[in-house]
């Protein structure tokens, strides 16, 4: 089921751009968050934003972790976001098989835009709810109202 008033919001929250082959997925993740958790607690959840359509199998992606403290010097390699937070995202959350369920999310996401005249703008966002008893990934992208003409109104 999509969630229509979904959001992201976080505080203390380290970055890092990266370019990457989708098999080197694994490998970015723990090179990320030992980085960041260098330089602070974790706190969670780690989430990342899907910046391109993977071409080639090459995908453009910000990781990003949400620290429990602030931190007064990131280096050069990573951002600091004192908040990072984004409004009227769609989401839909998925259990287990993840790799067909993201393609059936973006699926139902992006017929959930078409549907509703909306159009992307965010990239899609991946948060991992993981725990001792489960793990989720919630996907999230923002949406707005298409501008119509009053020709197409009246159609």
């Amino acid at each position: 089921m999509i969630n229509p008033h979904d959001s992201i919001r976080c505080m203390n929250v380290l970055s890092r751009m990266y370019q990457f082959h989708y098999l080197d997925m694994s490998d970015v993740m723990k090179d990320f968050i030992e980085d960041a958790t260098q330089l602070g607690t974790y706190r969670g959840p780690m989430f990342y934003a899907l910046h391109n359509i993977p071409q080639d199998e090459v995908m453009l992606g910000e990781f990003f972790l949400p620290l429990e403290e602030p931190v007064a010097d990131a280096g050069d390699e990573l951002t600091f976001h004192s908040y990072y937070s984004i409004e009227n995202l769609l989401g839909i959350s998925i259990l287990g098989q993840f790799e067909t369920n993201t393609e059936v999310a973006y699926r139902l996401l992006i017929d959930y835009m078409t549907e509703h005249n909306l159009r992307q703008n965010t990239p899609f966002y991946h948060i991992f709810n993981v725990d001792d008893t489960m793990q989720q990934v919630s996907i999230k992208v923002g949406g707005t109202a298409e501008q119509r003409s009053i020709e197409d109104v009246w159609k």
